[in-house]
Parts: structure tokens; C-alpha cells; sequence
């Protein structure tokens, strides 16, 4: 196969009135922008990420949709703390990393 370059592939968050698409490093991971919470924000919240179809001859692109719930809860004590599942899993770090929620 052929070796991955930085900016190859991209993939796109979406949900809560939001969408945004990035590409992936020259090691393949990707990152999306931090999603802040507030107050307001106490609940649930669900997100969609996908992996764009570039059309590039030879390749095959991933068409799994990975939903993402994100529990926004009230520790009572000056914090917010959030949770999340990726499609059912807890805590899937390699799509989410703990640094979404600060």
C-alpha cells in the first residue's frame, strides 16, 4: 500500500447546530476543535462523526457513522463534568480525548 501523508483524509463532527471537517496528521490521527460547556449546557448531547469520501481512485473509505453522547452534569461544587459514549462504548478515547470537556 501507499505510505499516509498529513492532510489525506478528512472526517467531520456534527451536532448541535454545529459541523466542522478536519484532516488527518501524517501519523493518521485527527483532532476537532474543543467543545465548551456551560451551565446551560446540563445534559445530553449527541454528535455524529463520519470520515469524508474523497473519491480517490484506489482507495475505500470508511462509511461507519460513530454517534457520540456527551452527558453534561453539575458536580455542585463549581464544576462541570461530562461523559460520553461513542456508539454505545464508553469513554472511547481514540475519537475523544478527556481535553474536550475543559
Amino acid at each position: 500500500g501507499r505510505a499516509l501523508a498529513a492532510e489525506q483524509f478528512s472526517f467531520t463532527l456534527s451536532g448541535e447546530n454545529m459541523t466542522e471537517t478536519v484532516t488527518n496528521a501524517a501519523d493518521g490521527s485527527f483532532a476537532f476543535s474543543p467543545i465548551e460547556y456551560t451551565l446551560a449546557d446540563v445534559g445530553e448531547h449527541e454528535y455524529t462523526v463520519t470520515e469524508v469520501n474523497g473519491g480517490l481512485h484506489g482507495y475505500t473509505y470508511d462509511d461507519t457513522v460513530y454517534t457520540i453522547k456527551v452527558t453534561v452534569t453539575d458536580s455542585g461544587e463549581g464544576d462541570l463534568l461530562a461523559t460520553y459514549t461513542v456508539n454505545g462504548e464508553a469513554n472511547k478515547e481514540y475519537i475523544i480525548t478527556p481535553s474536550l470537556f475543559d
